[in-house]
This record gives C-alpha cells, sequence and structure tokens, in this order.
C-alpha cells in the first residue's frame, strides 16, 4: 500500500532533479534524499524499522525538556556519558527491562571483567545486551521483585 508511494516520490524527485539548481536548499534536499533512497526505503523490506521515529521522539523527549537541569554538565566528556546512560535506560526500557536492575547487574558484571571492559569483542558483551536471554529475572518487568520486608 505504501510502497506505490514511496516509488512514486522517488520517481518524482529524479524527474525534476534536473531542472532545480543543485546548489539551492531545493536541490540540496532532493541531492540529499535520492543519496539516503536506500535508507529511506528500508522500512518497506523489514517490518522491525517503524516508519517513522516517534518513539525513538517519545523516549528522549523528558530528556530534552528537561535539558535545562542538565547545566550541571561542564564538559565533553560528562555530556557524552550522561547520553550514553540515558541511552541505556531509554534502550532498557524498550526492551521490557527495569532500567536500575538492568544497570546495576551490567555495572557488577563489568567489574568482575575490568582488565576486558575495554575490550568490545569480549564474549561477556553479548549477554549483556537488553535481548540476552542470559539476563536475570529481577531485570525484567514482568518478573515480580523480591519482597524487602521478610
Amino acid at each position: 500500500m505504501i510502497r506505490p508511494l514511496v516509488d512514486s516520490y522517488f520517481a518524482w524527485l529524479k524527474q525534476i532533479r534536473p531542472m532545480v539548481d543543485k546548489s539551492s536548499e531545493t536541490g540540496r534536499a532532493i541531492t540529499y534524499n535520492l543519496n539516503q533512497e536506500p535508507f529511506l526505503r528500508a522500512f518497506l523490506n523489514n517490518p522491525i524499522i517503524p516508519l517513522d521515529n516517534n518513539d525513538a521522539e517519545r523516549s528522549i523527549r523528558k530528556f530534552v525538556i528537561g535539558r535545562k537541569n542538565w547545566v550541571v554538565i561542564d564538559s565533553v566528556n560528562g555530556a557524552k556519558a550522561s547520553a550514553a546512560l540515558y541511552s541505556i535506560v531509554e534502550t532498557a526500557k524498550a526492551n521490557g527491562l527495569r532500567p536500575y536492575f538492568y544497570i546495576r547487574y551490567i555495572l557488577s558484571v563489568m567489574k568482575e571483567h575490568a582488565d576486558e571492559v575495554f575490550d568490545q569483542d569480549a564474549p561477556y558483551i553479548e549477554e549483556l545486551l537488553p535481548w540476552s536471554d542470559k539476563l536475570p529475572a529481577e531485570c525484567h518487568i514482568e518478573t515480580p521483585l523480591p519482597n524487602k520486608t521478610s
């Protein structure tokens, strides 16, 4: 249903491209779209890829709205670290994990492998990914938490 519209869109871009000055804003937009065509079509062949990025935008909304609270981050490294942590939290949520328990778990495992932390090919890394079946039950949302009153 959408494929014919996408095909028509790219056919139209290819048709009007010779008539538009390539250095104009419109010309640069046309060139960009045509250069990105394989990526812009990816959702047609893979149902996992969403048609839009609304979920991603919705997940970072709180972060963007609260950015004035982040003025304490006064270095590039601090900003990179907070962005990485926020990315881990949102990815955990998107994969049905409890962020606190997930982060606690990955930090404890990384502590055990301190000598391998910067080795991206370390075998334990795959087991820490949010979709790994090796994660403990407490990391998953559908698993009840242990009762702390006993």
